[in-house]
């Protein structure tokens, strides 16, 4: 699946409104304070790493994934660091 086609999942109703309820529901678990680094692994296009980025206060979003093509999506849309890596194998974020 190309990554605009799984993106445009979010702009339905019922996936703007699961989404909604996942992204609530990761912020209440990982409860990000400002300056922290919220690292999303498997990411796909970033919605939820784009979620962080605009609305969390947190120092910083990064996204990873082994897909090159929705790493170059994502990167494209967020103000926030993306990289494509396996989960086994990433960078060290400094």
């Amino acid at each position: 699946m190309q990554p605009e086609q799984y993106e445009a999942w979010y702009t339905i109703s019922r996936g703007a409104w699961i989404g909604g309820i996942e992204y609530r529901l990761l912020d209440q678990l990982l409860t990000p304070h400002p300056g922290e680094t919220v690292l999303e692994v498997g990411r796909g296009t970033s919605h939820f790493t784009r979620c962080f980025s605009d609305h969390a206060a947190v120092g910083w979003s990064v996204g990873a994934d082994i897909d090159l093509a929705a790493a170059r999506f994502a990167a494209a849309r967020a103000k926030a660091a993306f990289f494509a890596a396996a989960a086994d194998v990433l960078p060290e974020l400094h």
